[in-house]
């Protein structure tokens, strides 16, 4: 299940970002981008469940917006 997710989310970016996974104790889950909190486990939100498939799809759509948002931004913002 890890290396799909991180294969769709790395589609999500293409080549335009470096994805790195990281090893971490607890169940920690974190997907951050440009020091934007995408998703995290520990939130209440997320009810300490690792994302399905929807979740997944959710999560790959937020990184792409964030990703054009910044790529069309006028240089200096």
């Amino acid at each position: 299940m890890a290396s799909w997710m991180l294969s769709e989310l790395f589609a999500a970016a293409g080549g335009d970002v470096n994805v790195t996974v990281r090893g971490g104790g607890g169940g920690v889950f974190q997907v951050n981008l440009d020091g934007i909190t995408v998703f995290d486990k520990a939130d209440p939100a997320e009810n300490g469940r690792t994302p399905d498939l929807i979740r997944v799809k959710e999560i790959k759509a937020q990184l792409k917006n964030i990703i054009e948002d910044k790529v069309s931004a006028p240089v200096g913002d």
